[in-house]
């Protein structure tokens, strides 16, 4: 229930976030032109048990994610390295206009769960 919540919070914010930069041109057609200019990076942090990372939009916290998304229980990453992977996956998916939703299928393709 709380990761549902948790991801349902996310997909809201890019739409706000995101419709927020699409401007309407005096002909009603719109210009993504700012959206493209948005500078998404990541950042690691390290947790209580582990490590988490960060999506930034525009040197602003867009993302922090402390946990494992879409594992049971509240795991933090065991590397760094892990936590960065998923992080630079979270910015691809966004560059390609997906949701920014990582499932146990990402994290097997990135060997972070078996």
């Amino acid at each position: 229930m709380r990761r549902g919540l948790f991801s349902g919070i996310i997909i809201t914010c890019l739409f706000v976030f995101f419709g927020c930069n699409v401007k309407t041109q005096q002909d009603g057609s719109y210009n993504s032109s700012h959206k493209d200019s948005i500078k998404l990076t990541t950042a690691t942090f390290k947790t209580a048990n582990g490590w988490g990372y960060i999506v930034m939009a525009n040197d602003s916290i867009f993302i922090k994610q402390p946990i494992i998304p879409a594992v049971q229980g509240v795991k933090s990453f065991v590397t760094e390295a892990d936590a960065a992977k998923v992080g630079d996956l979270i910015i691809t998916k966004i560059k390609a206009h997906q949701k920014p939703i990582i499932s146990i299928t990402d994290l097997k393709a990135l060997n972070i769960v078996e």
